[in-house]
């Protein structure tokens, strides 16, 4: 099960006008990973699919340098989808350092389109082992 939290802030002071924004993005769905070389060795190719279902909620207010708008609180539906792969290098049986380059692409409920993004990220692995 792969979970994720985001939280984007966005602020612009200029005069006469400012927009100020928050916004929370919450997700959560399974992912499956493949390993394609045998476990012993020290280094080892993966591949990472995952959906995930979100929420997103924030608004934020707005000024044109007259009267500030407020942004109504908005909450959205989302459905999220991605598929990385990359290098994984084993430090030792429990510890490996991995390179992953990854394509995700999310769908608002009720909105036309798609985001979509390329990544790329370092991430380490920590497997816990039972004596």
């Amino acid at each position: 099960l792969r979970v994720g939290f985001s939280n984007y802030r966005y602020k612009r002071l200029s005069t006469p006008s400012y927009n100020l924004s928050k916004y929370n993005t919450y997700d959560v769905g399974p992912f499956i990973r493949y390993y394609f070389l045998p476990t012993d060795k020290e280094f080892n190719l993966l591949v990472d699919g995952s959906y995930q279902l979100g929420s997103e909620s924030g608004g934020g207010i707005s000024s044109n340098g007259s009267e500030p708008v407020d942004f109504n609180l908005t909450k959205y539906q989302k459905n999220t989808f991605s598929i990385a792969a990359g290098p994984v290098i084993y430090f030792n049986s429990s510890i490996a350092l991995e390179f992953l380059g990854s394509y995700t692409t999310s769908k608002y409920v009720k909105f036309v389109g798609r985001n979509s993004a390329f990544q790329v990220g370092i991430g380490l692995q920590v497997h816990l082992e039972k004596n």
